[in-house]
Order: C-alpha cells, then sequence, then structure tokens
C-alpha cells in the first residue's frame, strides 16, 4: 500500500500534516488556484488542480489518496475513484453521537451533512450566519500565510462560546487550516488530527 496526499491548500494545513507523516508522498496543489476557485466559486480551476493532483500521485504508484482540505474532500474523492485511487475519508471516522457546533468553512458543513455525512443539520449547530462570513474570512487569510490576529482570535472564541451556549456539547473542528484553535478554550473534536491518525495507520 502506497498513500498519496494533497496539500499545499494552506501551509497551517500542510505543515500539520507533513510534520507527523514525512514519509507520505505528496502534491502541492496551486495554492493561489484554489483560493481563487473557493473565494469566487470558480469551480473549473478546483477541478483541474484536483484532476492533475490524483493523476500524479496514481502515476507515484499510489493505491490510497486524502487531501489535507475538508472542504474539498468530496470534490476529491470523487475524483481519486476516477483514477482508481482508494479514498481516505475523514467521514469514515465514528466521532460519536453528541451535539456537535462545527468550526469550519460555510462548503465543510455541506460535506459533514448528507448520506456520507456525519449527521443530518437538525443535529448541528452552527455560528450564525454573520460569525460564519467572519470566519469564512479568518479561514481565507490563513491560505495567504497570515497568522490569526488578537481579536480574529478572541472572535472565533467568541463563536465557539455561542455554540456552546445554545446547546454544543463539543465543538468539531471542521478545517484543517483552523488546527491552532485545539489551545483555544472548548471542548474539542480535532478533526485534523484524527484525520492524520487514520492515514498514518494505514500507512504501517
Amino acid at each position: 500500500m502506497k498513500v498519496g496526499l494533497l496539500t499545499n491548500v494552506g501551509p497551517k494545513a500542510t505543515d500539520f500534516y507533513l510534520s507527523r507523516m514525512p514519509q507520505v508522498v505528496s502534491y502541492d496543489l496551486n495554492l493561489y488556484f484554489i483560493a481563487f476557485g473557493l473565494q469566487f466559486k470558480r469551480m473549473r480551476f478546483i477541478k483541474e488542480e484536483l484532476e492533475d493532483g490524483a493523476k500524479e500521485l496514481k502515476k507515484s504508484g499510489c493505491t490510497h489518496a486524502a487531501i489535507a482540505c475538508f472542504s474539498l474532500q468530496e470534490r476529491a474523492r470523487k475524483i481519486f475513484i476516477k483514477n482508481e485511487l482508494i479514498p481516505i475519508d475523514v467521514r469514515d471516522n465514528d466521532i460519536g453521537k453528541e451535539k456537535f457546533g462545527v468550526l469550519g468553512t460555510s462548503w465543510v458543513q455541506k460535506v459533514f451533512c448528507g448520506e456520507k455525512g456525519f449527521f443530518n443539520f437538525d443535529e448541528m449547530v452552527l455560528p450564525l450566519l454573520s460569525e460564519q462570513k467572519q470566519i469564512d474570512k479568518i479561514i481565507f487569510d490563513t491560505l495567504i500565510e497570515n497568522d490569526p490576529t488578537k481579536e480574529q482570535l478572541d472572535f472565533l472564541q467568541e463563536c465557539i462560546d455561542g455554540m456552546k451556549n445554545r446547546g454544543a456539547e463539543k465543538i468539531i473542528i471542521g478545517c484543517t487550516d483552523l488546527t491552532f484553535v485545539s489551545k483555544m478554550n472548548g471542548n474539542f473534536i480535532n478533526l485534523p488530527e484524527i484525520h492524520v491518525n487514520q492515514i498514518a495507520e494505514l500507512m504501517k
């Protein structure tokens, strides 16, 4: 078994994954194409990058593949299968049945729901719409290598506290570029950490 990983969808996510799995076969996507596609909903740019990445992993002899970005996980999964790669999907993990809050991009909320998701929308506690727009902006800023400011960290903590006050028993860190949130005040499920462990276990 040989595992490939699509990386460079944000420097924090890339560092987090590769520092724990230096032996994985990695392929860097074009961050600017991905960021442009996400911000302006130009899916052609994203699809082409994922297609190129999957083909390169296949050429390298990989049998399994993952992507260090939860927002693109469903799109990547379909492209991996098309290129005869077995997807390593974080959604295959059992994270329990509590009432969860979700901290991530607005895209992640859709990826984590439905037939392949963890839960249905009525089982989630989400940030307020006005908060989600700011969360998306903070995540986009981290893609361009900016560290979050104190004001941004304080804002994220307010969002976490707000979801807890609205009934969330645990907060899912649902973005690979938000791993720093695990050091904040809250009861977290660190999904990037779970995904890394899932991949590492297959590589043993």
